[in-house]
């Protein structure tokens, strides 16, 4: 009944539904763990995050060998996502794909991790930047957002082989991208090669997957170089 509450909007009918079902001297340990969770929503549903934070942290502790605790860290997480703590978001889902290495859970810890580069990209920290970014792709190979990342540490760093190597494993990750790699492809090849590899790659990639931005490409370098 007291999620039905939260669900109308009625929190703290439900908060005060679930905590008189946790001062029942006769409810098992299972039961206990399921209102737990039932009143950590509650606290969220209600902005109260730290009391939230506090509950699942102490259910994290208490029902590691649980069938709830993949549950507990998920609802951990969330929280975390929700303050953009990225480092324990970080954390907890480290530990949350050890148990439940699901698709979503794997995308979601690739996502932080690019999340707190940025945060040092702000402080141009390249070393954390490029550490992140890396890490991401250690958990998700897909991840195009940490690629590219990459690229860009690479190319402030001078590494224009590197970065070009980083950006076209992203071309290769989803052609859809391939408009935001174009440009910085171009620019790491103009500070090495010149437009040979280039005008190479454009060529390559619109064989295996034409599309407008390489048409684009395409003419505008063939209109730059019969000037």
């Amino acid at each position: 009944m007291g999620n039905l509450f939260r669900k109308k909007g009625e929190i703290q009918k439900a908060i005060n539904i679930h905590q008189s079902l946790l001062a029942r001297p006769e409810i098992s340990q299972r039961e206990m763990r399921m209102v737990q969770l039932e009143l950590a929503s509650d606290f969220m549903s209600a902005g109260l995050l730290d009391r939230a934070g506090r509950l699942l942290l102490n259910m994290a502790t208490t029902s590691q060998k649980s069938e709830f605790h993949s549950k507990v860290l998920t609802l951990l997480v969330d929280l975390y996502e929700f303050e953009q703590s990225w480092d324990k978001a970080i954390q907890i889902g480290n530990e949350l794909i050890k148990e439940a290495p699901t698709k979503k859970e794997i995308k979601r810890l690739a996502h932080f991790h690019c999340e707190m580069a940025e945060e040092f990209r702000k402080k141009e920290q390249w070393k954390l930047v490029f550490q992140h970014f890396k890490q991401a792709l250690d958990v998700d190979s897909s991840c195009i957002r940490a690629s590219i990342g990459a690229a860009d540490v690479l190319n402030v760093q001078g590494r224009y082989r590197d970065a070009i190597k980083e950006l076209k494993h992203a071309a290769e990750q989803d052609p859809e991208f391939i408009s935001i790699v174009i440009p910085k492809l171009k620019a790491c090849y103009q500070k090495i090669w010149g437009s040979g590899g280039y005008i190479k790659f454009l060529q390559e990639q619109y064989q295996k997957e034409p599309s407008a931005a390489l048409i684009m490409a395409l003419v505008h370098h063939y209109m730059e170089t019969d000037k």
